[in-house]
């Protein structure tokens, strides 16, 4: 078996239409199975799913949601029990909010934790270590802040005081914010999706649910 991870970066490769050339070497291998992983789902959903890409049709897709904060808690607390150390129940609450169960942030503020807080974590260690990193990414989110326009801007704002967004379309949430026509914050939801500064996924409930990534 082989697992390419972050697989969606073939589409950066200049010069060579890498998914073609995959494809003509893949294909014929009849005793390797191949595991595609991917963090940009709009791309990795386009390779797979677009009839007009090369690996069209050609595997199972298989899309992993988050992890139940029950399930995350627990484990969490498993962890830091493997380390002596013990962590209260509204500090943990708080991380699992905080986070909103995202992995990379979740392991981010767990390793700072156990790095620096003592045998027993409080909420107050909790606060104390995400004004930290706050803190500390002020200049990147700053950056991040002057390539966007003022449009866009608004848009994340608005999504942010909402937590989530099923319709950012819809007449009711455009003008509770003020966003402009919903042709042009269509256009802003995909430029900020590209941007992995907005996450949309597939809802039974409704089209799609947009929210903001903490990157």
């Amino acid at each position: 078996m082989i697992a390419f991870d972050e697989f969606q970066i073939i589409r950066n490769f200049k010069g060579v239409n890498m998914e073609a050339l995959l494809r003509t070497y893949i294909q014929p291998l009849k005793n390797v199975r191949f595991v595609f992983c991917g963090s940009q789902k709009h791309i990795m959903t386009d390779m797979f799913v677009n009839e007009k890409s090369p690996f069209y049709e050609s595997t199972h897709v298989v899309y992993l949601d988050k992890i139940q904060p029950d399930i995350y808690g627990a484990f969490i607390k498993k962890l830091f029990g493997m380390g002596s150390r013990r962590i209260d129940d509204d500090a943990l609450e708080f991380i699992l909010e905080w986070t909103r169960c995202h992995t990379f942030y979740m392991q981010y503020l767990c390793h700072r934790l156990f790095r620096d807080a003592g045998k027993k974590i409080t909420l107050s260690d909790v606060r104390l270590s995400c004004a930290e990193i706050l803190r500390e990414g002020m200049n990147g989110f700053l950056e991040r802040r002057n390539l966007l326009t003022d449009k866009q801007w608004q848009f994340l704002k608005a999504v942010a005081k909402e937590g989530s967004v099923a319709q950012p379309t819809a007449g009711s949430f455009l003008n509770k914010y003020k966003l402009g026509t919903a042709a042009a914050v269509k256009r802003i939801v995909t430029s900020l999706v590209e941007k992995e500064l907005l996450l949309e996924t597939l809802s039974l409930k409704a089209k799609t649910t947009a929210f903001i990534m903490f990157s």
